[in-house]
């Protein structure tokens, strides 16, 4: 998927978000001389494409995908690994890094990173360490919009 920056009549094709954001940046004279990165906020202009882009990450997601940002969306905190692990009836983190790795696979296919969706935080050390599977604001907000049970 091709994305447009037009700079004083001209337009410039880029082939990723990222590349167009920073394009534009350069361009407005904010002086970025790397990518400037999706904070994940959503602007008005932008929900369009990205509710787009969601729709496009579900549709190739397997049914144990969905369920899997289906069950990290349905709480603000999320849940840990040991309680989706148990959802799931995957043996180990290994099989757990797995799902996750093919959702991060499939998001990024569709131009939306994984930090969109979830993020991972780890806590405790040692038998008592856990990691925590946090929804973002815009993966609850699509959920709802999906008829998911958000609490």
């Amino acid at each position: 998927m091709a994305f447009k920056v037009k700079y004083h009549g001209v337009e410039i094709e880029c082939d990723t978000v990222d590349d167009a954001i920073a394009i534009a940046g350069r361009l407005s004279g904010n002086g970025a001389s790397s990518p400037v990165r999706d904070t994940g906020t959503i602007g008005t202009a932008s929900r369009e494409l990205v509710g787009t882009r969601f729709k496009e990450l579900f549709s190739n997601l397997r049914d144990t995908q969905k369920k899997f940002l289906q069950a990290i969306a349905e709480h603000a905190h999320g849940k840990n690994d040991r309680v989706l692990r148990q959802t799931f009836s995957l043996e180990d983190n290994k099989a757990l890094g797995g799902l996750v790795a093919g959702i991060s696979k499939i998001a990024i296919k569709s131009g939306i990173r994984t930090e969109s969706l979830f993020s991972v935080e780890t806590s405790g050390i040692g038998e008592d360490r856990r990691k925590e599977y946090r929804p973002t604001d815009e993966l609850r907000r699509i959920g709802r919009e999906m008829g998911w049970t958000i609490n």
